[in-house]
């Protein structure tokens, strides 16, 4: 950064050992906070760190991951200097052509507790750390020895018979150099024990998504989890024609050029390793959760909100079938997840689409009818969005009620229960039965007198205004007719309704 260009912020945003400390700030986190620092595998040494915490008992969870962002031009000049980079734009693992990385962008963090702990709180489980250890080799890692001698140790202490591997996601880089010594490491440890006709897969993420640098063992990590959860290896891409210089066949290794689905038992594990330029190297073994443990099945979420937003019409039509595809695929353990982030955490372009559901395939198939315009579809709408709109509150008057109305938030909303005791106290004495005991009934017969019909929607929409600032919205605006308007906020504030009813 220019020394002109900096400000009394310049430090908080560009020194990397906050960024910790204000993730630690955002999600209210109490304990260690810090950076670990070991090049491109840092994020999978504090994976490791985050671990020893736990299992020494100094925390009771932890939260561990990497990220990367190619915000300036130094780390480029720097690794194209040293002959790093890929002339060809490309991370060609495993191949003849290999000529350097490419550096990419993302990250990802993991939830960390000790199993014990996550099945006792219910928690969903994606996998299972059944070793991991790290050490430090040579500058630049060029000693297959050493690699070879950190896999020997993690395998022997965890008790995995490498036999058991479904599959090794690989550092990988892309590298003349370092792609031979890696897979030397690999094969003498893992894939020459698991004999004749059983070669170890080995693949690399980088192919896909380029070198994350810092990130990049989390990277591996994850594609490593979702491997134990879908039972499908993904391809590497660019491996072909294969790097001769590597004896994949007597190293017992097969590199994974197309999609390969795998059968994952009770005994499977996955490995990843993670290289640092400065010679910190890691490694992990991963196992899918106990059968049974921790299946993190949701409570009923009820009717949620999924929000597609784009630009142009054109582009919110493709959105739209995408993110049907997205959800036709898509665990419903998820479902409430992925409408959360769809609702709160993207951005909104000028033009929108929503609709309601309570499972996923149902918002596919919602949204799949809100894209062909069908009248069919009444629990969704496409519009255009606003930058600064504001909430309106509209209330009918006599004609909304029905019967049981307000029975499902009489049963799982504590804020809309206690309000309907309140106005129960009040209306029971004019109109001789109870609100609150009354609205559950499941015939329409069951409604009172078309005298008191009209005093039946109040009671529902007074409470129901009370949950809305507990769910984070605000009253704005407000409009009623005949009943509808003992809703309206009077010259202090506050609603007319008790008035209204006396």
């Amino acid at each position: 950064m220019r020394p002109k260009l900096m400000d009394s912020h310049s430090a908080l945003g560009t020194i990397a050992s906050y960024a910790a400390n204000r993730i630690s700030f955002h999600l209210d986190l109490r304990g260690p906070s810090l950076v670990v620092e070991s090049a491109c595998s840092s994020s999978l040494v504090a994976l490791h760190q985050a671990c020893e915490s736990l299992h020494r008992g100094r925390v009771e969870m932890a939260v561990a991951g990497g990220a990367s962002l190619l915000l300036a031009p130094a780390e480029f000049v720097s690794t194209a200097h040293a002959r790093m980079l890929s002339r060809r734009g490309r991370c060609q693992t495993f191949s003849a052509a290999a000529d350097g990385y490419v550096r990419g962008e993302g990250g990802g963090l993991v939830v960390l507790k000790r199993l014990a702990d996550a099945q006792r709180d219910g928690d969903r489980i994606h996998a299972h750390r059944y070793q991991q250890r790290r050490s430090h080799t040579w500058h630049l890692g060029t000693d297959a020895r050493a690699q070879q001698t950190l896999l020997e140790q993690v395998y022997r202490r965890a008790g995995v018979d490498p036999s058991d591997l479904l599959y090794v996601e690989a550092h990988g880089t892309g590298t003349p150099v370092g792609d031979p010594i890696e897979c030397r490491a690999l094969g003498m440890t893992l894939g020459s024990a698991r004999g004749a006709g059983d070669a170890l897969p080995i693949g690399s993420v980088k192919t896909n998504v380029g070198h994350l640098e810092g990130a990049a063992g989390i990277a591996g990590l994850l594609k490593a989890i979702l491997v134990l959860r879908h039972g499908v290896i993904p391809a590497s891409l660019h491996g072909t024609p294969l790097n001769e210089a590597i004896d994949f066949a007597a190293l017992g290794l097969d590199p994974v050029s197309a999609l390969r689905p795998v059968q994952v038992g009770a005994r499977s594990t996955v490995g990843v390793n993670s290289f640092g330029a400065g010679g910190s190297n890691a490694h992990v073994v991963l196992a899918p959760p106990p059968p049974g443990a921790g299946a993190g099945a949701p409570e009923g979420h009820g009717i949620v909100p999924v929000v597609v937003s784009a630009r142009t019409r054109d582009a919110l039509v493709e959105a739209v079938a995408r993110m049907g595809r997205r959800l036709d695929g898509l665990d419903e353990a998820d479902f409430s997840d992925l409408a959360a982030t769809s609702a709160l955490r993207r951005d909104r372009h000028a033009r929108c689409a929503v609709v309601l559901a309570n499972t996923a395939r149902q918002a596919a198939d919602r949204l799949r009818a809100l894209a062909r315009y069908s009248p069919d579809v009444r629990a969704g709408a496409g519009a255009r969005t606003v930058e600064r709109g504001k909430v309106a509150f509209a209330f009918s008057g006599n004609g909304a009620q029905w019967a049981g109305m307000g029975a499902d938030l009489l049963e799982r909303d504590p804020v809309f229960t206690a309000a309907v005791a309140r106005v129960d106290a009040l209306l029971t004495p004019r109109l001789g039965w109870s609100v609150e005991r009354d609205r559950g009934r499941p015939s329409p017969g069951a409604l009172p007198r078309r005298r008191s019909r009209s005093r039946c929607c109040s009671p529902c929409r007074w409470p129901r205004c009370r949950c809305w600032p507990s769910g984070g919205s605000g009253r704005r605006r407000w409009w009623g007719t005949a009943s509808g308007k003992s809703l309206r906020p009077g010259p202090q504030g506050r609603s007319i309704w008790r008035r209204h009813v006396t």
